[in-house]
């Protein structure tokens, strides 16, 4: 196959246009919560049925990982989307229970600033252990890559191929009427 259905592509363009628009306009937090929401699509359009945290963590873990190993993880990531979406924190059940670390992003490739980080954390009761460090960039940077390794397997997966784009003919639409103004 040597071009990707068009709702697939457009499902990767709206993502790509949305989260460079929330980064450019300094909405980082935002920018962040769409990334992970759209990890979710990714993991769906790929999966064969409906595949919830343990599709979001392959997806991570094959795509935007790579293979390479960080100080955080798959769970770590699920944990910080799952935070982020429903309460705006970094907090989740997954971290509460143990199951994973509380994801702290910074801007920049220079590791936290340790004087201002432990006051926080111990403001909160939170040991440096439970917390890793995610670089903004990366993330942002990272996922562009992972879409790109997505592209190139459905490319070279007609069955993942035909099955992302069954489902993303079920993805929602807008259609506006000419005498509607936006």
């Amino acid at each position: 196959m040597s071009q990707l259905d068009r709702r697939i592509f457009s499902t990767f363009s709206s993502n790509l246009s949305a989260i460079t628009t929330l980064m450019e306009a300094g909405h980082h937090t935002h920018a962040i919560a769409l990334i992970y929401s759209a990890i979710d699509h990714m993991s769906w359009l790929n999966a064969a049925g409906e595949p919830g945290g343990r599709g979001f963590k392959d997806w991570v873990n094959r795509f935007l990982f790579n293979g390479n190993t960080f100080d955080f993880n798959a769970e770590d990531l699920w944990a910080a989307r799952c935070g982020l979406l429903h309460t705006g924190a970094a907090e989740s059940d997954l971290y509460r229970d143990g199951r994973a670390k509380l994801v702290y992003y910074v801007v920049g490739e220079s590791q936290p600033d340790e004087s201002m980080l432990n006051p926080v954390l111990a403001a909160h009761g939170i040991t440096r252990s439970q917390v890793v460090i995610v670089d903004y960039h990366w993330l942002t940077t990272e996922f562009v890559d992972a879409l790109s390794r997505f592209h190139e397997h459905l490319l070279a997966d007609a069955t993942a191929h035909a099955r992302s784009a069954q489902k993303a003919a079920m993805q929602m639409v807008f259609q506006v009427s000419s005498d509607v103004s936006i």
